[in-house]
């Protein structure tokens, strides 16, 4: 007896097969890592406030290269609240991105792209406007060495510049990967 005419199968079973299109993947991987991301950048921002708080409330000493360190403190704690309130707005942004593109909504996308531009700009806009903060603080932690001074500088901005590279590799990758063809045509 041949498996086709089966008295035991079912008539379902007996239906020709369709073969339903799969989906890409990449929008549910990326949502995943979106949502990961977004809760450790809201929760690192949350400690920022909360550390910088703490920070703000060191007294001067009277010992004047600990003063100079607790002006140049006080500097980057404005820079501080000001990074942390727009990583929480962003983070927010990528959180609502992620648990759509899981849901393959293309509203998903456009999120994702906003979040990734935004953050890619930000962090181009926040290392200018930071920059003078951070060398002044910088120096006053290696005030008493004349030597570290300068290679403190420099580091700074080798530095800076590294950080804004680095900022900016998941936020490139997101726009490859999501704005493919391929990807776009499986969502919603």
């Amino acid at each position: 007896m041949s498996e086709e005419n089966s008295p035991y199968a079912t008539p379902q079973a007996q239906q020709p097969l369709t073969q339903q299109p799969v989906r890409s993947s990449v929008p549910k991987v990326m949502g995943i890592l979106h949502i990961v991301f977004a809760s450790f950048g809201i929760l690192g921002s949350l400690s920022a406030f909360f550390t910088a708080s703490i920070f703000k409330n060191i007294p001067l000493t009277g010992n004047q290269d600990a003063d100079v360190f607790v002006s140049a403190m006080e500097k980057m704690l404005t820079y501080t609240y000001i990074d942390a309130g727009v990583k929480i707005i962003l983070g927010v942004l990528l959180l609502i991105s992620g648990i759509k593109l899981l849901k393959y909504q293309a509203s998903g996308l456009k999120l994702s792209n906003m979040w990734a531009y935004s953050r890619i700009i930000w962090a181009v806009i926040f290392a200018v406007i930071s920059y003078s903060a951070t060398i002044e603080f910088q120096q006053a932690m290696v005030a008493n060495s004349p030597g570290a001074a300068s290679i403190m500088k420099t580091a700074g901005t080798f530095g800076l510049i590294i950080g804004i590279l680095i900022l900016c590799i998941y936020p490139v990758v997101s726009l490859i990967l999501l704005n493919r063809p391929n990807v776009k045509k499986d969502l919603n």
